[in-house]
């Protein structure tokens, strides 16, 4: 990840991909990696849309997602405006790595699963 600017990650809608996880966001997210993924599944959970609706630019945009239906098209043209406006790309990278690197930091998930850890033992 460390050599790649924009990671694309496509998905295809199978009930074995729903349950998957989202570790390449994560990965993203910790080697300041913008991402370009499919609008489903494990890629929900921490993205949130650059694109509104019409095009607008959403400022706290962390990812680009193409949903099923316009992936024809849709892909090359998210690649192209990213393309041709570089600072889009660190637009993305610096949000997933704010909304996802403390999130998901070994201090803070240690931390939530020793409060886990002493709820199951009180119990």
């Amino acid at each position: 990840y460390e050599e790649v600017d924009i990671l694309l990650a496509p998905l295809e809608e199978t009930e074995f991909n729903c349950c998957k996880s989202q570790l390449k966001v994560i990965e993203c997210a910790f080697s300041h990696t913008a991402f370009i993924g499919s609008d489903f599944g494990p890629y929900k959970i921490d993205l949130k849309p650059l694109f509104k609706k019409g095009g607008e630019i959403d400022e706290t945009g962390n990812a680009i997602l193409v949903e099923k239906k316009r992936a024809h098209k849709d892909w090359a043209k998210a690649i192209e405006k990213l393309v041709k406006r570089p600072e889009l790309i660190k637009l993305l990278q610096d949000n997933l790595e704010k909304d996802c690197c403390e999130k998901y930091n070994l201090d803070t998930i240690t931390k939530d699963r020793v409060e886990f850890y002493k709820q199951i033992i009180k119990k």
